[in-house]
C-alpha cells in the first residue's frame, strides 16, 4: 500500500477515535487485507464505518485454496487508541472459527488469537505469506473407570463426542494412541500437556493407565477399529486382572 493510501487510512481512524467522523449514515472506509501469521491465510475485508464502531465483510483465502472462505465480523476503537477486532470466519466445510484481533491504529497491525488455540500477528497489507494453513484441532478428555470382576479381558469403553458434526469421520489407527510419556508421531505431533493431530486423525494421548491389559482401541459405532464417526468415538479397554480399571488421559482432532 502506498504512503498517501495509508496516511488517510490512518488520518480516518484518528477522526474516527476522536468523534469527528461519527455519522448517522455508513461511511466506506475501504478493503484491507491482514495476514493471520505465522499462517499463511490472508483475510480481505470490506470495512465500512457505521456509527460509532465498523463492520466488516470478506474472506480468508486459505492459503490461495480454490475456495476461500467467508468473513465477517466488527471493530470498534478503545479510549488506549488500539482497535479491537471480532470476527468470525466460516470454511467450506461449514466449521466456524471465533476469533479477536487488536490492532495499532499507527501501524494498523497488531495480534489475533480464536478459540481453538491458534495465535499470532495481525499482520497489514501483507507483501507475501508463507508456512502452512491456519487448522481447527478439537481438543476433550477421557476417562474410563471400572471394576472388572470378571476377570482379565474383560472389555469397558468411554465415549466422547466432538463439538460439532465433521464432513467425513477422521482415522484413528494404533499408532494414534501415544504411549504414556511416549514421543510423537508425524499424525499424532503433540504431548499428553499440548495435544495436537494431523489433518484427518484423531490421536489419543494417555495419561494413567491402571490395570488395563493391552493397548486402548478407538471404535466407531459399527465397532469398527481404528475408526471413528463423524460426531464422536469410543475407546475400548481390556483388564489385566480383576479389579479396578482406570484409564485417563485426552483426545485431539483435526478436521481434514
Amino acid at each position: 500500500m502506498s504512503g498517501s493510501i495509508r496516511s488517510a487510512v490512518v488520518s480516518a481512524a484518528v477522526l474516527w477515535l476522536l468523534g469527528q467522523a461519527v455519522s448517522a449514515q455508513a461511511q466506506v472506509l475501504g478493503t484491507f487485507q491482514w495476514a493471520l501469521l505465522p499462517y499463511c491465510n490472508v483475510l480481505m475485508l470490506f470495512v465500512e464505518q457505521n456509527g460509532a464502531g465498523c463492520q466488516l465483510s470478506g474472506t480468508d483465502d486459505q492459503c490461495e485454496a480454490p475456495v476461500a472462505a467467508a468473513a465477517s465480523g466488527t471493530a470498534h476503537v478503545n479510549p488506549n487508541g488500539t482497535v479491537s477486532i471480532a470476527l468470525t470466519v466460516i470454511r467450506p466445510d461449514g466449521i466456524s472459527i471465533p476469533s479477536s484481533a487488536s490492532i495499532s491504529i499507527a501501524t494498523l497491525s497488531g495480534t489475533w488469537a480464536d478459540q481453538y488455540g491458534n495465535s499470532g500477528n495481525f499482520h497489514f497489507n501483507p507483501a507475501g505469506t508463507s508456512g502452512s494453513p491456519c487448522t481447527v484441532t478439537l481438543r476433550g478428555t477421557y476417562g474410563i473407570f471400572y471394576d472388572a470382576t470378571e476377570g482379565e479381558g474383560e472389555l469397558t469403553s468411554a465415549s466422547f463426542s466432538f463439538t460439532l458434526p465433521l464432513a467425513a469421520p477422521p482415522l484413528a489407527p494404533a499408532a494414534n494412541i501415544i504411549a504414556v510419556n511416549g514421543a510423537p508421531t508425524a499424525n499424532c505431533p503433540g504431548t499428553f500437556a499440548d495435544p495436537r493431530a494431523a489433518p484427518g486423525h484423531l490421536c489419543i494421548y494417555p495419561n494413567r493407565r491402571d490395570n488395563v491389559r493391552d493397548d486402548l482401541q478407538v471404535v466407531n459405532s459399527a465397532s469398527v477399529t481404528g475408526m471413528a464417526d463423524r460426531t464422536g468415538a469410543s475407546l475400548l479397554a481390556a483388564a489385566s486382572s480383576p479389579g479396578s480399571v482406570v484409564a485417563l488421559g485426552k483426545w485431539a482432532m483435526t478436521p481434514p
